[in-house]
């Protein structure tokens, strides 16, 4: 399979809708809330002093309020929440002493952060795990591998480790894939609907203002009353010019002079 076929296969990203995207930027914010106040508790059960267990909650409250504060710049936001969740993961690992069931964390963060559909912060979140696990792991191993093996090999285990999370991220890449085209599949059928809605009002808008006044004028010199029919071509006159200029203002950025001059060919048919 080349390249460009792989390529077309992954998610585009970067693409959600402003409300959309703030909504759920709202729900990182309260999981990071949610974080570091359950993080400060369990530092204190696990035994850990005051001062020590506020450091490692604070870490991740810092940036709750720093991914709050910058959420009208949405790819800052999304990548200061996601070094933030990915924070309390590694600080719930160091607290339970490198549990194995602590690392699930780090699972349903990186899941989770899929739902911002930006390869920013995705990719951002598979390198930290890495990052995380082999410098963490090779400083002081015992406060994130808890077995004999990854004790021994802290950089392989890292990338073991980033490699899983990697591969338990491909149902949510497969999700925001389709999440992506149901969107490009409506926004192309709403385009649609405004193009044929915006026909319909400008084929109403020729009937009532030009075809009429053309009847209306046609009657009128039938009937002997030029000053009426003369009064009914202006209108008629008036209303395409209007109907002529807004298509036309709609359809071209700018026009030139002379851009609307047909040919000779075009007016008669060309040379006989």
């Amino acid at each position: 399979m080349s390249l460009h076929r792989w390529r077309a296969m992954l998610p585009e990203g970067g693409g959600l809708p402003s409300e959309i995207w703030d909504r759920r930027h709202k729900g990182f914010v309260a999981m990071l809330a949610v974080n570091a106040a359950g993080l400060f508790v369990f530092a204190l059960a696990q035994g850990y002093g005051v001062s020590h267990s506020l450091f490692e909650a604070g870490l991740v409250a810092a940036a709750a309020v720093a991914a709050w504060l910058t959420r009208d710049r949405q790819v800052v936001a999304s990548v200061i929440s996601t070094l933030g969740l990915l924070t309390a993961s590694g600080v719930l690992v160091h607290l339970a002493d490198g549990s194995i069931e602590a690392h699930f964390h780090f699972f349903v963060m990186v899941t989770l952060i899929i739902l911002y559909q930006d390869w920013v912060p995705f990719l951002l979140a598979i390198a930290y795990v890495v990052t995380h696990h082999a410098i963490f792991g090779v400083l002081d191993p015992s406060s994130v591998f808890n077995h004999p093996a990854a004790l021994a090999n802290p950089v392989k285990w890292a990338l073991i480790h980033g490699g899983f999370i990697l591969g338990a991220t491909i149902a949510g890449l497969t999700v925001w894939k389709q999440n992506e085209s149901l969107r490009n599949s409506y926004q192309q059928a709403a385009a649609n609907l405004a193009e044929a809605e915006t026909r319909q009002r400008d084929a109403l808008d020729l009937n009532d203002n030009v075809l009429q006044n053309l009847a209306i004028a046609d009657y009128a010199f039938e009937m002997g009353i030029p000053d009426r029919g003369r009064a009914a071509l202006k209108r008629s006159l008036a209303e395409t010019h209007k109907i002529v200029t807004e298509l036309l203002t709609s359809s071209m950025a700018e026009i030139e002079p002379g851009d609307l001059i047909r040919s000779e060919s075009s007016v008669g048919g060309g040379p006989a």
